[in-house]
């Protein structure tokens, strides 16, 4: 018969928890290496804190040391407003072996107003989008497709035979203006990549004139929330991410543009699997800001300086520095009255691959749920303030569960926006 020795016997007893705690050892030394950031943030004059498990260490590349990064400011009116002073290769490695290279940027620390006031956004593209290609009945009973196989859906069109195009109504007056059996001269850009393409125009059964076939677009508008603006420069950020096209999903890159008064009137609450959104009207003629940029980590541009604008100052806090907790949101769901609302930080991801998708928040605040349910459309942009530091900005809403949502790192704004 076989013995079985029991665990409990001294000897096993002791060997067991000697496993148990390699284990252990192990898998909290694999969680550090998994969670170490790639790229580190302190302000200027900070102390640098790795917290590197056992057999690691780091060295700090000074002679690498160089100004700017990968994604470099933007240049909005002029002002030296850079918020990145330089960055620095540390090379991380375990017992003696290279493991990864982090980039350490030193930042110049901040004070911005964070606002929370909700806005109308209308801006004009950069060249005019195309949404799609279709039919163009002809005089001859039959059916061109022009466009067919030179044009798809996300193109931007910037000329015509080298005429910059202003807007989708000059488009169609250079198409027909060209000459019967013209060939016309596209400039367009597919992505990153600028390309050159001839195409004929078909001439239109319904009015005789010339046409390419193609659905276009050359603006947007909506309501959105601005998140800070410099008190010194009067630059901004809002929404927290990009405004695309709603039929391309494309980024639309941005001609000009303004900021709008917005009266908001209520909301259309969200639910589980449908989002909510701001109902509200646009004032037109009370513009309080020109819109200059619109990439993935918001809208930015400059506010104008009026009697109205709120003058508080707060620092920010860099994302090491935001904790799983209590915190709060400014925005606007009523008129255009900016209140604080109580939410909870369920979770802190700083190796987001997507960086507008930074922090899990949750709306605790009773009188936001009574009101919108929690995030819905138009509320992008509202500041996240925890420990009276501006940490970051709502950006996204679970369809699933209106009451959480995503939120981006406020130094993620300012590096792009400079």
């Amino acid at each position: 018969m076989l013995k079985i020795k029991s665990l409990l016997e001294p000897r096993n007893f002791l060997i067991f928890s000697a496993l148990i705690f390699v284990f252990a050892f192990c898998l909290n030394t694999a969680i550090n290496i998994y969670n170490l950031p790639t790229r580190l943030k302190v302000f200027v004059g900070d102390e640098v804190q790795l917290n590197l498990p056992a057999g690691m260490r780091a060295d700090f590349n000074n002679a690498a040391e160089v100004s700017a990064t990968d994604t470099e400011p933007l240049n909005l009116n002029g002002a030296d407003s850079s918020f990145i002073a330089s960055s620095t290769n540390v090379n991380v490695s375990i017992l003696g072996f290279p493991f990864r290279t982090m980039t350490l940027e030193m930042l110049h620390d901040r004070e911005v107003i964070p606002w929370g006031q909700t806005v109308g956004i209308r801006f004009q593209t950069a060249g005019v989008l195309v949404l799609g290609t279709g039919t163009v009945p002809q005089t001859d009973g039959t059916n061109a497709r022009p466009s067919d196989g030179i044009l798809k859906p996300g193109d931007i069109l910037l000329e015509v035979d080298g005429k910059p195009l202003d807007n989708k109504e000059h488009l169609i007056e250079l198409i027909e203006a060209a000459p019967p059996g013209a060939k016309l001269s596209l400039t367009f850009r597919r992505e990153e990549e600028i390309m050159h393409k001839a195409i004929s125009p078909a001439i239109s059964r319904e009015n005789g004139r010339n046409k390419l076939g193609v659905w276009v677009r050359d603006g947007t508008q909506g309501i959105g929330t601005i998140t800070y603006f410099d008190p010194e420069t009067l630059i901004f950020g809002a929404l927290g991410h990009g405004i695309t096209d709603v039929d391309t999903r494309q980024l639309m890159p941005v001609k000009q543009g303004v900021l709008m008064e917005a009266n908001i009137l209520g909301a259309r609450k969200g639910r589980k699997g449908s989002a909510g959104e701001l109902i509200g009207d646009l004032n037109p003629s009370t513009v309080i800001g020109y819109v200059s940029h619109n990439n993935r980590l918001g809208v930015f541009g400059t506010v104008t300086q009026n009697d109205t604008l709120p003058t508080e100052r707060m620092g920010i806090a860099l994302q090491g520095d935001v904790r799983e907790g209590p915190a709060i949101i400014r925005t606007s769901v009523n008129g255009n009255n900016v209140r604080d609302f109580d939410i909870f930080i369920e979770r802190v991801n700083r190796n987001s691959a997507d960086e507008s998708k930074g922090m899990v928040i949750r709306i605790t605040d009773h009188d936001l749920i009574a009101a919108t349910n929690g995030i819905v459309q138009g509320m992008s942009g509202s500041p996240i303030i925890q420990n009276n530091r501006l940490v970051g900005a709502i950006t996204h809403v679970f369809v699933q569960n209106p009451h959480r949502g995503y939120g981006i790192f406020i130094e993620n704004m300012l590096r792009v926006n400079g």
